[in-house]
């Protein structure tokens, strides 16, 4: 019999869209923030690294909720999302005087992140589907 991942959870959309609106709430303000009220990773390669795994987390997020809402294209939804979110941040912090500036290489980090999760999110849905 196969299995469909929405059955693997008896949690209602709502929760996902709570969850979702919470991280990206935490991820506007981690990003917007003066950096003297964020915690900042020690190290160009370890701040790329937290923002890859930031999004690789927002992406995987988005795509539960719009999953569970029965949207017909949940990871690309989830994907072109973060993609867009990541570049507004980063364009924000160009233009907003909070001590931060924009970096390519933050969106670069940020986009990495969202395709590894639909690349995982995507791998586990055919696997969980197949048994």
């Amino acid at each position: 019999m196969k299995k469909d991942i929405r059955n693997l959870s008896g949690l209602d959309h709502r929760i996902f869209l709570f969850i979702a609106l919470a991280y990206t709430a935490l991820a506007t303000f981690l990003s917007l923030g003066s950096p003297g009220d964020v915690p900042i990773a020690d190290g160009q390669q370890l701040d790329k690294v937290a923002h890859f795994l930031a999004y690789f987390v927002f992406t995987a997020i988005w795509f539960f909720y719009f999953y569970r809402i029965n949207n017909p294209r949940p990871l690309l939804f989830a994907l072109v999302f973060a993609i867009v979110y990541g570049i507004l941040m980063e364009m924000l912090q160009g233009m907003m005087n909070v001590g931060r500036t924009a970096d390519l290489y933050d969106s670069l980090a940020n986009t990495l992140g969202a395709l590894t999760a639909v690349f995982l999110v995507n791998m586990l849905r055919k696997r969980v589907k197949n048994q």
